[in-house]
């Protein structure tokens, strides 16, 4: 990576050394510890294929067996697959032979791959049956673009075909250095180099004492992470194996499938991302069996709407908790704990909606102008952060990783303000604050105030350029029962009670457009407002 020292990436000299002469990560040594106790107890179920706790050591050293005879330590490996048994080990075999893991999503097009590829000069692409087509598109592109890149396909399949070591630990006394790169995970780069996150092993130690320190897990749970492991649910994995929980990954996220699931396997907490609950929260058999059997739901990575989170806690009770975080300080920078998401207000029940929570129990939040001066309650300023567990930087791109490091601090992009009663209300990215006739407005603020309105099952506000305005607030939104009348009951409320702010273009769909990591698509949006789909 350029001007990085070895000692941060973990690179080595170069040689490749079997197994018995690599230091693995603190946390497989800690993993490996844990599993004595329960040894045949279910560790990862991912459809019909598991591995108990005493297989998953065994697999983990089998693998690290078969990279570390492959690849020198500090290499690159980018994991492009879909939720399987086996995806869940090879993230722990990286770390139990130094290698540096890059997970990414299984729907990552063949040109973002390439420049992820070429970005951070990755040895190996990890894909299964789905992403294979992809990850051979990119390495053609490689070859024919005459790159003196070698990167490697390996199968998930082929992986699980290699005969099982039958050490039941990792032997090596040694510990790798927990400043040593751990991971790489890109944040954008379709057309142009992708920024990558570095965390070392100590920056994930931080995240896993801070998941377990809000998040009571213990032998009983079965915890299904529904998310891509190559995003927020992969931070679960270390936790729930320390603690002696069973991971369930589930093959199918449709309600009724996943009712089957949980009445399976007794999955007692869920994770997810608001866009499935939305999904799941309207199927009445989801709800009785969630209601039998989940102690906890957990939900993050894009804002909820007021619907769904009203729905579920009139359906469940105080049983959801909220992350946030970004991949510059991965997962744990505030909580909304279950307990605390309903607040009570002179005897009226008010939901905490918009509301990101209160900063982890070692994490520092402080939120600050554009001078660094922190600004007074109630004031809007950028969301910063300081704790152990923020990024090294940007891999090779000391000019991004300056403009969000200062002072020892994360600049998140994201604006926010305290409430009140403490808490940290979230209110959009800094970015994306429009200039309307000279007023600043904020999108995220209005739109969470529209998905709090009835009869709105989804909303989003967003900017787009105009001659008149310099720019203009457009609202999407989608109605649950989409009528004229209902239309103009909305935008009357809004102008009372949003006044300047309020959007001055509406559009009505059957529903919003979707990345691939499930976040509104705002530049889809503005697509659509430019086809004149606007009200």
């Amino acid at each position: 990576m350029g001007q990085e020292s070895n000692k941060l990436t973990g690179r080595g000299d170069g040689k490749i050394r079997p197994l018995s002469q690599r230091k693995p990560s603190k946390a497989i040594r800690l993993i490996e510890q844990a599993a004595r106790p329960f040894a045949t107890k279910p560790a990862v179920i991912a459809g019909s294929h598991s591995y108990c706790y005493s297989e998953l050591i065994s697999r983990i050293n089998t693998l690290a067996s078969w990279l570390s005879n492959a690849l020198p330590e500090g290499a690159r490996v980018i994991i492009c697959s879909q939720n399987l048994r086996e995806t869940a080990v090879v993230p722990l075999a990286l770390e139990a032979c130094g290698l540096v893991r890059v997970p990414i999503n299984w729907r990552t097009s063949p040109l973002e791959l390439e420049n992820m590829i070429l970005t951070c000069r990755a040895s190996m692409v990890i894909h299964d049956k789905d992403t294979e087509a992809t990850v051979r598109q990119a390495t053609d592109n490689l070859r024919q673009n005459k790159s003196d890149l070698s990167c490697a396909m390996v199968g998930v399949d082929a992986l699980a075909e290699i005969p099982t070591i039958e050490q039941q630990a990792v032997k090596s006394l040694e510990l790798a250095d927990e400043n040593n790169l751990a991971s790489i995970s890109f944040t954008s780069g379709t057309f142009s180099k992708p920024k990558g996150v570095m965390l070392s092993h100590s920056n994930w130690a931080c995240v896993h004492r801070n998941l377990l320190s809000v998040r009571d897990f213990d032998v009983t749970d079965v915890i299904a992470l529904m998310g891509p492991l190559s995003h927020a649910s992969g931070a679960y994995l270390v936790p729930c194996l320390l603690t002696g929980s069973t991971i369930v990954l589930p093959q199918k996220t449709a309600a009724d499938p996943l009712a089957d699931e949980i009445e399976r396997h007794n999955i007692t907490v869920l994770q997810c991302v608001p866009t499935l609950l939305t999904r799941l929260i309207a199927s009445e058999r989801f709800r009785n069996v969630a209601r039998k059997h989940l102690r906890l739901i957990i939900y993050g990575a894009e804002s909820i709407p007021f619907s769904t989170l009203d729905a579920a806690i009139d359906a469940f009770g105080p049983i959801l908790a909220q992350n946030y975080g970004l991949t510059e300080a991965a997962m744990t920078c505030a909580t909304l704990p279950a307990v605390e998401h309903v607040a009570d207000d002179g005897g009226q029940r008010r939901i905490r909606h918009g509301i990101i929570g209160r900063p982890y129990p070692f994490v520092e939040i402080a939120i600050r102008a554009d001078d660094g001066s922190e600004v007074d309650s109630g004031e809007i300023g950028e969301i910063t952060i300081r704790s152990p567990h923020v990024m090294l930087g940007y891999w090779d791109n000391p000019t991004a990783t300056a403009a969000v490091l200062r002072d020892g601090w994360l600049w998140s992009g994201d604006l926010g303000r305290w409430t009140s009663d403490g808490y940290i209300e979230l209110v959009g990215r800094s970015k994306d604050m429009i200039i309307c006739g000279g007023m600043n407005i904020y999108p995220g603020e209005v739109q969470a105030y529209l998905s709090r309105q009835k009869g709105v099952r989804e909303a989003a506000a967003f900017g787009i350029s105009d001659d008149a305005w310099g720019e203009l607030l457009v609202a999407a939104i989608v109605l649950q029962d989409d009528t004229a009348s209902n239309r103009e009951e909305l935008q009357l409320q809004a102008r009372h009670d949003l006044g300047i702010r309020t959007p001055k273009s509406w559009m009505y769909l059957d529903e919003l457009p979707r990345t691939n990591n499930s976040k509104f698509d705002m530049n889809g949006l503005r697509a659509l407002a430019k086809e004149d789909k606007l009200d």
